[in-house]
């Protein structure tokens, strides 16, 4: 369980990512979301720390940057829709031009 406080911080971090190699910046029950450039209440979404440590996995071990990601993202193929957790496009460029690569929908 999530605890401490529960006011929404001020301000954005100065990193995406903490110094500390695996860790997110939280302050209290507010989890700081980069790609969204948010801090995001967290109380009873365990699936949010998750999908932050899994970008933040790809960003230092991968070497994808978070200017190429993208979360929670409507993705369409023919008539049918779903929701992505993690986007990756090739590059920046690609994702600013809203290229489309190949994906399977299951």
């Amino acid at each position: 369980m999530v605890t401490g406080s529960t006011k929404k911080p001020k301000g954005t971090p100065k990193s995406p990512f903490p110094a500390e190699p695996d860790s997110l910046h939280q302050d209290g029950n507010w989890l700081w979301i980069p790609l969204r450039n948010v801090w995001r209440d967290i109380v009873g979404k365990p699936e949010e720390i998750v999908r932050q440590r899994f970008i933040r996995h790809l960003c230092d071990n991968y070497d994808y940057a978070l200017n190429q990601m993208d979360q929670e993202r409507r993705l369409t193929s023919g008539s049918r829709s779903a929701r992505a957790d993690i986007v990756i496009w090739e590059s920046a460029d690609a994702k600013a031009r809203n290229l489309r690569g190949r994906f399977e929908m299951g």
